[in-house]
This record gives structure tokens, C-alpha cells and sequence, in this order.
């Protein structure tokens, strides 16, 4: 009776003392003379982490805001390949500025996180720095004419204001350090003047639409190159509405300050 006892406390120990995850585990035995013994296996415990219970890998931030681009405007002729720029018209290019602040920009993804679906919110300021003394503009019915004068002028510039809406579609290789993206964007035109500024310093802004388009749309193209990113935009028709001369088409090119 006593061995009985010393076996049954021997065993509910080990029930004890199991589920805790101890490594040694006893077997309780009794010898020929009745004599209760123990004997302890070394239980080696293998813990391996199954594939499923890795943790997924963090997705990166595709959504930013504040992003910012620089580059330089200039003018496209719309109609006849090659046609020159009228003489009117031509711009001083290093201080034809344009700016352009993404309000925000999102890249859905569509395969792997490579392959996205990129569209935001932009806000285009266009400058044409005019490279003769442009004091106004005749404004006929089928013609915008730009009036050259003999007074020097420090600045005459036409600026244009748009709200953008860009659609494209991007690739970024995973583990890559070069992005591309091709697609169209939609604008409409919130603002537009032409800006004088003489050479003792006095300043004189025009508010006018000098019959420019309110809606457009175009072409956009960018590509980057790790931290380095290069775009280029163009209007698909003439900045001036149907049937009014010249047929020109804003282009802009250069690179991104804050990219994505």
C-alpha cells in the first residue's frame, strides 16, 4: 500500500509538472524488490516557426502630400512640325519658371507593390518670362497678339495658375532603385495675368483670361532614379481656345525638389 502511494504522488508530479514546458521529464518504474525508481529522458524541444506566422512584411507608405516640383516653361507649336515659335512670343527660358505643388499624391497598388495606379491633387504655377518688352496684349477675335514696345521693362511676364488632376500608371520594382510613371492629367485654369516690372522697380499686374482655355488636359511622364526624379508635361492642344491664334501648346520639364 505504501508503494502504491509513493507511485500515484510520483505520477500526478509529473501530470504537474509537464504542461509547464519543463525539458526533463521522469518515468517512474518499480524494480524487482518492489522498490519505486525513476528514470529521467531528456526531452529535447524543437520549436520550429512556421512560414505562415512570419510577420508580414510592412507594406510601404504609398500616400504623400507636400510634394513639390521645379522646372522650366516653355511653348510648343501646335500644327506644322518644326514651325518655330513666333519672334513675339519668344521666352527668356531660364526665368520661365513653373512650380508645381502636389497637394497630394496616392499609388494604389495593383500587382506586388510594384505595379501601381498613381492620381492626386496638384496646383501648376506657370511663368513665361517674355523675351522682348511685351507691354500688353491685343486681344481680337480669333487672335491673342502680344504689343512689343521700346520702353525697357526689368519683367514682363504672363503667368497661369491650374488645378491639376494627374492619372497614371506607375512601375516600381520591388528592391529597385528607378521608378517610372506615363499616364494623362486634367486641368482647369483658376487664374491668369500678366505682370510688369519697370526698371526703377514699379510692379503692374493685369487679371485678365487673354482668352485662355478654362479646361485642358495633357501628357505627363516621369522617371526617377533613387532620390532623383524627372518630369516632363505637355498640353495635348493650344493654351488659347478654339480658332484663336497662336497655336501654341505649354510644355514644362525638370525635376522633382520633394518627390514621392
Amino acid at each position: 500500500m505504501k508503494n502504491l502511494i509513493k507511485t500515484l504522488a510520483a505520477f500526478m508530479m509529473l501530470m504537474i509538472i509537464q504542461p509547464f514546458g519543463l525539458i526533463s521529464q521522469e518515468r517512474v518504474l518499480q524494480n524487482e524488490d518492489g522498490v519505486v525508481v525513476t528514470e529521467r529522458d531528456t526531452v529535447v524541444i524543437k520549436i520550429d516557426k512556421d512560414d505562415d506566422e512570419d510577420e508580414e512584411e510592412e507594406k510601404p507608405d504609398n500616400f504623400r502630400v507636400g510634394l513639390l516640383d521645379y522646372g522650366v516653361s516653355s511653348f510648343l507649336v501646335r500644327g506644322e512640325f518644326g514651325e518655330a515659335i513666333p519672334e513675339e512670343w519668344s521666352l527668356r527660358y531660364p526665368q520661365s519658371h513653373n512650380w508645381n505643388l502636389h497637394i497630394f499624391r496616392h499609388r494604389l497598388n495593383i500587382s506586388k507593390q510594384s505595379l501601381f495606379l498613381e492620381y492626386g491633387v496638384s496646383v501648376n504655377f506657370r511663368r513665361f518670362r517674355f523675351q522682348n518688352n511685351v507691354e500688353r496684349f491685343e486681344i481680337g477675335d480669333n487672335s491673342v497678339r502680344p504689343i512689343i514696345t521700346d520702353t525697357e521693362f526689368k519683367k514682363s511676364k504672363l503667368r497661369t495658375t491650374h488645378l491639376e488632376v494627374p492619372l497614371m500608371i506607375t512601375l516600381n520594382p520591388r528592391g529597385k532603385k528607378f521608378t517610372i510613371s506615363v499616364g494623362a492629367y486634367g486641368a482647369m485654369r483658376i487664374g491668369s495675368s500678366h505682370k510688369l516690372k519697370s526698371e526703377d522697380g514699379e510692379k503692374m499686374v493685369t487679371k485678365d483670361d487673354f482668352k485662355l482655355r478654362d479646361f485642358t488636359s495633357g501628357l505627363v511622364a516621369r522617371l526617377g532614379f533613387g532620390p532623383v526624379d524627372f518630369f516632363w508635361q505637355i498640353n495635348g492642344e493650344s493654351m488659347f481656345n478654339d480658332s484663336t491664334s497662336p497655336n501654341l501648346a505649354p510644355m514644362t520639364f525638370g525635376i522633382s525638389l520633394i518627390n514621392f
